[in-house]
């Protein structure tokens, strides 16, 4: 994949000759702030806050997490963004002029979610040491990054868990990330929903005027990459170790540093 930095600026560049502003949809978790072991350290760099505060003075910025709404909104601290969280489960903009209805999916679902995500955690909690499970509200996050004993063994031993506890729930479904299983209601939505709502609900369903631009990290992301082909342009925040993995970004950025810097640009 061309890198972001060198190769993105010029198809920005031409939309902008043809009057198309950009507008920003951006992963929260190894986009804008880096991985790490303990999901509730995961915290924004104090430079990359002020990118997204310049950054929004000047075009809308959207922030598309599958963290909870209130932990992402806290994460960031910055009540002049757009937020989808619970993987754009539950989507809420800023007051004024600039907002939105709230907007939330699946409610209906939230008990046989937490019903699920009880017994999945009882029996991994007491089988796994260092796993650790996160309430995202519409979604539910077993993590095992921090897990004693060799990665993919515990990786096949969780997922055989909650596998076995999601064939009682046909509601519910997983769907993976970066050393953890999402559990989500089964109904097709998910972040290129999310952000096509978001769009639709900013009014910027005219391809001529405006140009979306997502960037993440992780597999969930690749729903909004699909989802903006053709309109508008995406970019995956991965290593060269990771370079093999299929994707359907136009670009690549290396690193959360590297997306700030690129960020940058626009302010």
């Amino acid at each position: 994949l061309p890198r972001a930095v060198a190769a993105a600026p010029p198809r920005i560049a031409q939309a902008a000759s043809a009057g198309r502003t950009p507008i920003f949809f951006l992963d929260y978790d190894g986009t804008l702030a880096p991985i790490v072991r303990d999901p509730d350290t995961a915290f924004l760099p104090p430079e990359t806050r002020d990118t997204l505060r310049a950054l929004a003075k000047r075009y809308k910025v959207a922030i598309v997490s599958g963290r909870s709404l209130a932990k992402v909104r806290a994460f960031v601290g910055l009540e002049e963004l757009y937020y989808a969280g619970s993987h754009g489960f539950d989507i809420v903009g800023p007051g004024g002029e600039n907002a939105i209805q709230h907007h939330q999916v699946a409610q209906t679902y939230l008990p046989d979610l937490r019903t699920a995500a009880a017994r999945i955690g009882e029996e991994v909690l007491r089988k796994y040491v260092g796993a650790t499970i996160e309430d995202n509200w519409l979604a539910f996050s077993v993590h095992y990054r921090q897990c004693v004993g060799d990665r993919a063994e515990v990786a096949v031993g969780i997922e055989k868990i909650v596998d076995g506890v999601l064939a009682e729930f046909p509601t519910l479904k997983k769907t993976y990330g970066k050393c953890v299983f999402e559990l989500r209601p089964k109904i097709d939505w998910d972040k290129g929903k999310a952000v096509s709502w978001l769009l639709t609900a900013l009014k910027v369903n005219e391809a001529s005027q405006f140009l979306p631009i997502y960037i993440g990290d992780d597999k969930t992301d690749e729903d909004a990459f699909r989802e903006l082909k053709g309109i508008g342009l995406s970019a995956i925040v991965r290593d060269k170790a990771e370079e093999t993995g299929l994707t359907c970004a136009d670009f690549v950025l290396r690193d959360p540093f590297e997306v700030r810097d690129f960020l940058q640009s626009f302010v």
